[in-house]
């Protein structure tokens, strides 16, 4: 009996001593770098910066959108991203009446609360299962059951009103 508990005392210091071992032996990992980043304005005397990290951190939602053209045709496509109104909730907005979205290269449209308040409007980073290209993102904002032009490839800003 005492051979035993021996044995099963031993095994344990040896499991101990190797999980202590494989712990301090791994490497220590640094903190990821963005992939990109939005300004938003608007919601405290500086602007904030608003990263693909605190994306993460966020639910993610699935969107089929229908995009309708300037020739009047419509255009089905899935998203993958986060809601706009989750964003603005986790930056620390309140009391908005409407938002701005603009684009790196300063094409902008203004959002009513009602297109802010849609779990279908989202920042959109996945398009029918691919990333964004360098032209379209890295992000988008897809306002899902609007007219073309309310979304906004290559987002870059935010500003709360």
């Amino acid at each position: 009996m005492k051979k035993a508990a021996l044995r099963v005392s031993l095994l344990l210091v040896v499991l101990l001593l190797s999980t202590a071992l494989i712990a301090c032996s791994g490497e220590k990992t640094t903190p990821a770098e963005p992939e990109w980043s939005i300004t938003i304005e608007g919601v405290k005397d500086e602007p904030i910066t608003f990263t693909d990290l605190d994306a993460a951190k966020l639910t993610q939602r699935d969107v089929e959108a229908v995009k309708t053209k300037k020739d009047g045709t419509e255009v089905k496509e899935n998203w993958q991203g986060v809601s706009l109104k989750d964003v603005l909730e986790a930056v620390g907005a309140k009391d908005y009446q409407s938002v701005t979205v603009e684009a790196a290269d300063g094409y902008a449209k203004d959002y009513t609360l009602e297109i802010i308040n849609r779990e279908e409007t989202i920042l959109g980073f996945v398009r029918d299962g691919e990333k964004l290209d360098e032209e379209d993102g890295p992000v988008q904002m897809v306002p899902a059951g609007e007219s073309g032009n309310m979304y906004i490839k290559n987002l870059a800003k935010i500003i709360v009103k």
